[in-house]
């Protein structure tokens, strides 16, 4: 929904879009749709505390349901059930290394669009920074910005 909002907005509609699950969002398992109050309730403060603070420390298994149109052409043995901040790193690498640094290298204008986890991951590969930098823990607006402004100046109206 983001990509089709903002490719209108920009009068963009001709520019091409590849969708890649690589791309979604922390799949937070059984901790999916709770708030914080309720996931500690639910699975305790010191978990929930540490699922969001150690980076390889993943939320306890959710199920994984083959009508979830996010994970379209996976196997039900591939999807997740459930992701460390670590696994979402590594996936969203996976993309940037096959599908974004060609990308660039080919000279082409690309927007990629993203949520949370996933933008500072690819904030911290174009920056060249190491993820495991508390800094990264923190989107920045700014960088954001400036990157949707560059988009814009090429393919705005």
């Amino acid at each position: 929904k983001t990509a089709m909002a903002l490719l209108e907005g920009l009068d963009a509609m001709h520019v091409p879009m590849i969708k890649d699950w690589r791309l979604n969002p922390r799949h937070w398992g059984a901790m999916a749709g709770m708030t914080m109050k309720e996931a500690a309730e639910a699975f305790g403060k010191d978990t929930t505390r540490a699922v969001r603070k150690v980076k390889t420390l993943a939320p306890p298994e959710g199920e994984a349901s083959v009508w979830d149109q996010r994970y379209l052409g996976l196997q039900p043995s591939e999807m997740p059930r459930c992701e460390s901040l670590q696994q979402v790193s590594d996936r969203t690498m996976r993309v940037w290394e096959e599908l974004v640094v060609p990308a660039l290298h080919a000279n082409l204008k690309i927007l990629v669009v993203a949520h949370g986890d996933t933008v500072r991951v690819l904030q911290a590969a174009m920056d060249g920074a190491n993820m495991s930098e508390p800094s990264l823990n923190v989107c920045d607006e700014e960088h954001v910005a400036r990157m949707f402004t560059q988009f814009a100046n090429v393919y705005g109206s």
